[in-house]
């Protein structure tokens, strides 16, 4: 979708400001219900822009909760196996809880890596749907 079929800020379907990488929810709550109710009104090019936008956005959201999350597990981890160490004595038990943190981080690692792939892959691809010809 290419910026610069808009005419500017301000036109239907071209929010009045950059988006930035942390946005407001009640924010974007906003605009798309401004925008939804401007649906008549605007232009087919308009329309897969912020079909495209809010694609982009829940792709991206998605991937920063399943980054969020592997690293939370690998933090949960690595204090699972320091506190077995200094908990429990050598032996069975202690040996549980040491692999069980292993496993768990191990998890966590594997949610951090496919995050990081799938968000390289495809958190950008939401706005390069095609447009179409026909009007």
């Amino acid at each position: 979708m290419k910026p610069s079929s808009h005419k500017g800020a301000g036109s239907i379907g071209v929010p009045a400001r950059h988006p930035s990488a942390a946005v407001n929810p009640a924010t974007l709550a906003e605009d798309a219900l401004r925008y939804s109710r401007q649906v008549s009104q605007s232009s087919a090019e308009s329309l897969c822009a912020l079909v495209a936008f809010s694609a982009n956005q829940a792709v991206t959201r998605q991937i920063e909760v399943a980054f969020d999350l592997g690293k939370r597990t690998r933090t949960q981890a690595t204090e699972l196996a320091a506190t077995g160490e200094r908990v429990f004595p050598a032996g069975p038990l202690r040996d549980a809880v040491t692999l069980a943190a292993q496993m768990q981080a191990n998890a966590a690692d594997t949610i951090t890596a496919l995050a990081t792939q799938w968000g390289r892959r495809f958190g950008h691809l939401a706005f390069a749907f095609p447009v179409s010809n026909h009007r």
